[in-house]
């Protein structure tokens, strides 16, 4: 609900004051579509401006607001974790946040 949502918006905001260049590049291209502040809604032209999704994507991937694991059961057969066999059924998952920022799945974690 609203507290996700919140949490989600400051977030953002907390990643992109902390990271000046991406906050001007931000600004420069919502400010190159509309001529003044009162101007931005949603809509085409605003659906046209790429980087904000790309923040929005980011603020979300760096600091999600639903912490947690996720979790799957393991199929037949189980698997080695490590070294170490969990069998068939058992629950597994793995942390949001380590998903998240592990160079495997991203280029600059």
């Amino acid at each position: 609900g609203s507290d996700t949502t919140a949490n989600a918006l400051a977030n953002i905001l907390f990643n992109l004051l902390n990271n000046p260049d991406a906050l001007e590049r931000l600004a420069k291209e919502v400010r190159s579509r509309f001529a003044d502040v009162s101007q931005v809604r949603p809509g085409a032209t605003l659906q046209e401006c790429e980087y904000p999704s790309a923040c929005i994507d980011e603020g979300l991937r760096l600091t999600p607001v639903v912490g947690g694991y996720l979790q799957r059961g393991l199929l037949a057969g189980g698997v080695s974790i490590g070294g170490q066999v969990v069998v068939e059924g058992t629950d597994v998952g793995v942390s949001h946040h380590a998903v998240m920022r592990n160079r495997e799945y991203f280029d600059n974690p």
